[in-house]
């Protein structure tokens, strides 16, 4: 059984990401989309003329942007561009590479017992905070529980609070540098689970502390991170950090990073074409990065910000898979993407982005192939007789016309347009679209209800696959989660795998069956994934594969050339 119930609906992804996420002020919604280029995610742009690259140096300050701080307190943050900035600050015991997969940072090494239910971390020694106090199991079982308690309304409390399968953590009796994991049943998710930013308990005390402390910019963020807080001017409007000389990684290149404060998306950007700044996160979904800066160096990476076309599968025409395969062979992805987003997606076959580690590229087969699409619908029985341009099929001597009608949510003005080129699309195979744009509160009661064909929505997914929510029989009539009615007995064999493989190299073939059975029944059709952009000035090197809440990634390798 699934170490943890997984209490996901629509309206809390889509409220969450849009409050927690989007930014504080610079415009950081989190739902930014593709583009096709050659050098792919995550690779830098540059002309074929560029001056040969500058060797690395030491010395120099980076200037970035942030919003005006919503708190000094990383678990508290409501902004996706805090969160970013505070991972130069703070680490987890884990951190993500640039396959997603979760890499020891503050760990040094860890095993499991042969069960898969206890799991021990070992601390790396030589860990300081930056007041100088040393990092110890205490610290790392504090956090924790801070977030576990699920008062602080934390990002990263995900995986933790109501995961019921987490029995106990604490401090070995023998090892203060050693934590130990209690599971109920071996799970799959322990090491990302264990990314949230470690924070030192004799400063931040407990969780009712930091919630009387949320706004207090006098209390200075102290982690173990590379860089460490040198001075807070926020009437001055900045906060600039200096290289942790004592930090235990590689030593950065760059001596300091000051962060100017701006209230909006527009001045950033204004302040990036001037000059002011170094960097540019771009996460808007219809924004042409190209239009910004000739002479910038551009880095496109992957949201989480997942598009799909759901059905209801308990409708007599739609639990038809042909008829689902059908509409994925006629849809032209790429054209939405570039007419609706700009380019800023990138188009997918299953809920996992092609940047996982977990990712499986053989499952990319619903391209644009309209024959194919009017081959299934033709040896399914459905015909244009009548020649209005609508398919029909007779069914117990009644004809019936292929039309199907396709939701969305009104607030959303993106999903709108995408609705009417999807159903130009589908109507040039013979199937007939009628769009149904409803407000959120009859959008979500409809989901529930059963009451649709096809819905166009989207999910905010963890870094971490669990897809249970989504196609799990166990999760049909739990609120929106399932709300598709899908059963699949064989997908949720494998799902139910999945989730208790505990070794990690086992991971990949299982989640390669996981996507492959989703392509051959398609319980949804996976449209795409959104992009971002981080565009930096052009003397900034060394940046290699930003990630989403990350863009900081290898931090360590940046340095600057005039």
């Amino acid at each position: 059984m699934r170490a943890m119930k997984r209490k996901l609906s629509l309206i809390v992804i889509i409220l969450y990401l849009t409050s927690v996420l989007a930014g504080c002020g610079l415009g950081q919604s989190l739902y930014p989309f593709e583009h096709n280029i050659d050098g792919g995610i995550g690779r830098i742009e540059q002309d074929d003329d560029e001056p040969e690259i500058p060797a690395p140096k030491r010395g120099g300050e980076l200037i970035i942007p942030i919003p005006v701080p919503d708190t000094f307190n990383p678990l508290l943050t409501r902004s996706r561009d805090m969160i970013n900035f505070f991972g130069l600050i703070f680490e987890g015991l884990f951190e993500y590479d640039e396959n997603m997969r979760p890499q020891p940072c503050l760990v040094e090494s860890w095993e499991v017992d042969e069960e898969g239910k206890l799991w021990r971390f070992h601390l790396r020694k030589d860990i300081k905070f930056h007041d100088g106090s040393i990092l110890t199991g205490e610290d790392v079982v504090f956090t924790f529980i801070a977030l576990q308690q699920g008062n602080l309304n934390s990002f990263f409390q995900k995986g933790i609070v109501g995961n019921d399968n987490i029995q106990k953590v604490e401090v070995d009796l023998f090892d203060i540098y050693t934590i130990n994991v209690h599971l109920l049943t071996p799970a799959n998710n322990i090491l990302d689970i264990m990314t949230f930013p470690v924070l030192p308990k004799e400063i931040y005390q407990s969780d009712a502390y930091m919630l009387q402390k949320k706004e207090d910019t006098g209390l200075i963020p102290v982690g173990t991170g590379p860089y460490r807080v040198d001075e807070v001017m926020m009437d001055d409007g900045y906060i600039r950090l200096v290289r942790n000389s004592e930090w235990w990684g590689k030593q950065p290149y760059i001596d300091s990073i000051l962060a100017k404060i701006y209230r909006d998306e527009m001045q950033v950007r204004q302040a990036f074409r001037n000059g002011e700044v170094d960097l540019l996160d771009i996460t808007s979904a219809i924004t042409n990065p190209y239009l910004l800066d000739d002479s910038t160096r551009n880095y496109r990476y992957l949201t989480r910000n997942y598009e799909f076309l759901a059905f209801n599968l308990n409708h007599s025409i739609l639990g038809d898979v042909n008829i689902r395969k059908a509409i994925a062979y006629a849809l032209q992805r790429k054209d939405i993407i570039f007419r609706v987003y700009l380019n800023n997606a990138e188009a997918v076959d299953v809920p996992i982005p092609s940047d996982s580690w977990l990712y499986d590229g053989n499952t990319r087969i619903y391209d644009f192939e309209q024959e194919k699409a009017i081959k299934l619908l033709e040896e399914a029985g459905w015909t244009d007789s009548d020649g209005d341009g609508i398919r029909e099929k007779d069914f117990d001597s009644k004809t019936v016309e292929l039309k199907f009608t396709i939701m969305t949510n009104a607030e959303n003005s993106i999903r709108k347009d995408v609705v009417e080129l999807i159903a130009q699309q589908l109507q040039e195979i013979g199937i007939g679209v009628q769009s149904r744009i409803v407000p959120w509160e009859e959008f979500e009661t409809s989901l529930m209800d059963g009451n649709f064909e096809i819905v166009l929505t989207g999910y905010y997914l963890d870094i971490f696959p669990d897809l249970d929510f989504i196609f799990h029989s166990k999760f049909i009539g739990d609120g929106l989660n399932n709300f598709i009615r899908n059963r699949d007995e064989e997908l949720d064999m494998l799902l139910d795998e999945a989730a208790g493989i505990y070794q990690y190299d086992r991971l990949p073939e299982s989640y390669s069956r996981i996507q492959k059975r989703i392509v051959e029944q398609l319980p949804v059709i996976s449209l795409y994934f959104q992009t971002a952009y981080l565009m930096t000035s052009n003397r900034v090197y060394g940046v290699e594969a930003p990630r989403e809440l990350n863009i900081y990634r290898n931090i360590e390798d940046w340095y600057l050339h005039p």
